[in-house]
């Protein structure tokens, strides 16, 4: 689905990453954000900023709790340009 060229970036929340996850199966010029927050205790966000690292794309550390649709929000209107 992430190579379809109406996708126009990702935004992954908490996402369970895991070698040998390398594969990203998007475009090359898709963004990548992905956001953890910092009280996660089943998937690895240590993994998830590795992965971004790979391909490029934006890893965010959440220390707040409650920003997690505003974050998300934010890099999705901000059409990917900028910090979120």
């Amino acid at each position: 689905m992430a190579t379809d060229p109406g996708v126009a970036g990702i935004c992954a929340l908490a996402p369970w990453i895991e070698p040998p996850d390398d594969a990203l199966p998007t475009r090359p010029d898709t963004p990548l954000f992905i956001a953890h927050g910092d009280r996660d205790r089943i998937a690895d966000p240590a993994a998830s900023a590795r992965f971004a690292a790979r391909h490029g794309g934006r890893f965010e550390l959440v220390r707040v709790s409650g920003v997690w649709s505003p974050k998300a929000r934010t890099v999705v209107v901000r059409g990917w340009a900028g910090p979120a």
